[in-house]
């Protein structure tokens, strides 16, 4: 009787060193992937949160300038804002160290002794500045999204330049 070998089952060394190079590749694809997505959606949510604060604040202001009755600008960076609502007397925006602040002199939270942060806590105002000419008030905001990481990737600023004119009562 002749003596038949079975064919041994199994993986050669070889087939097994190129399954792991394959699998190894396609893992480090796909992690690299998944933290391009994540960073993805970091910066997309930090763009979001600065541009609707830029958004805010300017329709604030100019919504304020428009329905006022007289303009003050303090310094380059602070505005007293008197209304034509007997309700509001003065409002007044400003730059301090915590960001862009906003006080109603109504006797409500908001006032001008305790003013609010009209910013998200997220987001670092580095700029207010504000110019009238000719009975139009300039401004310009510059913020940004306040990181603490050193990653570049998650820093996102942006401006807006704006102006409005007190309207007139005729």
């Amino acid at each position: 009787m002749r003596n038949l070998k079975k064919p041994l089952k199994g993986f050669t060394l070889l087939e097994i060193i190129i399954y792991a190079a394959l699998v190894g590749v396609f893992l480090t694809g796909a992690i690299s992937l998944a933290w391009n997505l994540v960073y993805a959606g970091l910066k997309s949510s930090a763009q979001n949160e600065v541009t609707n604060n830029l958004n805010l604040v300017s329709k604030k202001l100019t919504y304020e300038i428009k329905n006022a009755e007289s303009i003050t600008i303090n310094n380059s960076s602070s505005i007293t804002i008197e209304s034509l609502d007997s309700t509001r007397n003065e409002v007044t925006f400003f730059l301090d160290g915590q960001g862009l602040m906003f006080g109603v002199d109504d006797g409500g939270s908001c006032s001008t002794d305790s003013p609010c942060l009209l910013t998200g806590n997220k987001i670092l105002v580095t700029d207010f500045s504000l110019e009238e000419v000719d009975g139009v008030v300039n401004f310009e905001i510059l913020m940004k999204y306040n990181t603490n990481s050193s990653n570049q990737r998650l820093n996102y600023e942006s401006s807006i330049y704006g102006a409005a004119s007190v309207r007139s009562l005729e």
